[in-house]
C-alpha cells in the first residue's frame, strides 16, 4: 500500500520498495544498529541487503535516527543537492549502489510526546533519480527545491504516522 501510495504521488512514472528498519542493540550500552524489519515483498532485496547493517548516523536509516528527522539522499550523479556526510563503508555502499533515491522517515508511537528517539525509520527507495520524483521546470535546480514540502515527503511522514500506531 504504502509503494502505491507514494509511486501515486510523485510527479513521474516511478517504482519504489518500501521497508522498516528497526533498531537493535548488541548490549546495554551501546548505540543501536539498525536492519530491515519488514518488507511487503523480500524477492525485491538482494540477501545481503536484508541481512546489511547500519549504525547510528551511517547512511540515511542512521541520519534519520540521529537526527529524528526525515532525510533524503540520491545518487552521486546529484551529489550537488545533498550533503556527503552519510558515513557509510565499502560494503554498503557496493550493496546499495543500484539504489539512486532513498527517503527516510522517522517513526513514533502516537503517545511519544518526546520525538528524539524514533521507534524506527520507514525506508522508500529506488533505482529511479529523485528528479523523477518531483516536478522540477527549467529554471529549478534539484539543489533548490525544499525536500519536505513535496508531496512524496508529505505522503511519507503520513504513513510513518500510520506505523506508529503499529508497531
Amino acid at each position: 500500500m504504502i509503494e502505491n501510495d507514494i509511486e501515486s504521488v510523485a510527479a513521474g512514472d516511478v517504482t519504489l520498495r518500501a521497508n522498516i528498519m528497526r533498531p537493535t542493540s548488541d548490549g546495554w550500552f551501546e548505540d543501536p544498529s539498525f536492519k530491515i524489519a519488514y518488507t511487503h515483498t523480500e524477492d525485491e532485496y538482494e540477501d545481503e541487503e536484508l541481512t546489511l547493517e547500519f549504525e547510528s548516523g551511517q547512511g540515511c536509516v542512521g541520519n534519520v535516527y540521529r537526527e529524528a528527522e526525515q532525510k533524503v539522499a540520491i545518487s552521486p550523479d546529484h551529489v550537488e543537492a545533498w550533503d556527503s556526510g552519510w558515513n557509510t563503508t565499502e560494503q554498503h555502499d557496493r550493496v546499495t549502489s543500484h539504489l539512486n533515491t532513498i527517503i527516510g522517515t522517522p517513526i513514533y508511537r502516537p503517545t511519544d510526546t518526546d520525538q528524539s528517539e524514533p521507534i524506527a525509520v520507514l525506508i522508500v527507495d529506488s533505482e529511479q533519480h529523485f528528479e523523477d520524483f518531483v516536478n522540477l521546470d527549467e529554471e529549478t535546480s534539484l539543489s533548490k527545491i525544499e525536500f519536505k514540502e513535496t508531496a512524496v515527503a508529505e505522503r511519507a511522514v503520513e504513513h510513518a504516522r500510520d506505523l506508529g500506531i503499529l508497531l
